[in-house]
């Protein structure tokens, strides 16, 4: 049997929906990627269905998929790193298939991403950091304001990990933090910075509006919004923006640029790649990879701080190691 011929004969938006079905609540993948899946595979379907007049999954070889591709790249303009994503999620729901029974092995495997200019990830100098703490406007809500940009950059969330923060997933001394179903429905424990540690008793001892939750005393969200919900996204937004305005920083200010700072400082300080992605709550490494910012003349530093070696320099009696010594001008006989 041909391992790519499906041992069941099946409707392409039937799979689409039992995989989009898996992803929303076995994978628990987070909504961006959902909707992100959604689109690109419907859009698939689509062109399967209307240019090349399939809609058995069975029918569906490589070529079509490369065809589809090339559609995307020519008549769609779609640029490498879209056309990345698309390749994606093809490969996922080929997976599914595959895991499923419904394919011996995963043809999208065999298509290869574009290659992408790699670009630098844009994050705070120190300086720019501490700029923006000082910058946290003085009022009722300032404890509040500076709880957020504290949380930010000393633990390296993401904005839907901070908004979904309660009182109880901090330990009772202050010292870890349990961020429950990260990305991807993954959970994992913090350690507080003992800066984080002193202020967040002051926001929650302040007794403010900001800290009880004007319309909900019993809230327990850290950051409670309205009702018996979080803060709105929105609002952290504003408040970081409105930070980043106040201290002046020119380059792009966003909860996520503080994620990005609390990795690459953390990289700086020595940080290996291996536990820098369980701090950020990466299943693959290759998404810390980026926040180690290395140039070519830090690689040949990195080299040239291995020792010299002693064993080659001793002389020898073997003629054939003296020439090719020699010929690397040593005058070691």
């Amino acid at each position: 049997m041909n391992p790519e011929t499906p041992l069941n004969p099946l409707k392409l938006q039937a799979l689409i929906e039992d995989y989009l079905e898996f992803l929303q609540f076995e994978q628990q993948g987070s909504p961006a990627t959902a909707y992100l899946r959604f689109y690109d595979l419907h859009q698939f379907r689509r062109y399967m269905e209307q240019e090349l007049g399939i809609s058995e999954f069975q029918e569906i070889k490589l070529h079509h998929l490369r065809s589809y591709l090339a559609h995307l790249r020519t008549a769609a303009g779609y640029q490498p790193v879209s056309l990345g994503n698309v390749i994606s999620s093809l490969r996922a729901l080929y997976n599914f298939a595959v895991n499923r029974g419904i394919l011996q092995v995963n043809p999208a495997q065999r298509l290869k991403k574009p290659r992408v200019e790699k670009k630098e990830v844009e994050h705070f100098t120190w300086e720019e950091v501490e700029s923006l703490f000082l910058a946290v406007p003085r009022g009722v809500a300032y404890l509040r304001d500076l709880c957020i940009l504290l949380l930010l950059y000393y633990c390296g969330l993401r904005l839907e990990e901070l908004q979904n923060i309660r009182k109880s997933d901090f330990s009772e001394d202050l010292a870890e933090l349990y961020v429950e179903k990260g990305k991807g429905g993954k959970s994992r424990l913090l350690p507080v910075h003992p800066f984080l540690q002193r202020v967040l008793p002051l926001y929650l001892n302040s007794g403010s509006g900001a800290a009880r939750g004007l319309s909900a005393p019993a809230s327990p969200f850290l950051f409670p919004g309205k009702g018996d919900q979080p803060l709105a996204k929105s609002r952290f937004y504003g408040i970081v923006k409105r930070c980043g305005a106040l201290a002046g920083i020119n380059k792009r200010v966003s909860p996520h640029t503080f994620r990005h700072s609390f990795a690459t400082h953390l990289h700086q300080k020595g940080v290996d790649i291996n536990r820098l992605a369980q701090l950020l709550g990466h299943s693959n490494i290759e998404k810390t990879a980026i926040y180690t910012h290395t140039e070519d003349d830090e690689l040949t530093e990195a080299v040239l701080r291995l020792k010299e070696g002693k064993a080659v320099y001793k002389k020898t009696s073997n003629c054939r190691l003296r020439r090719r010594l020699k010929g690397d001008n040593l005058n070691i006989c």
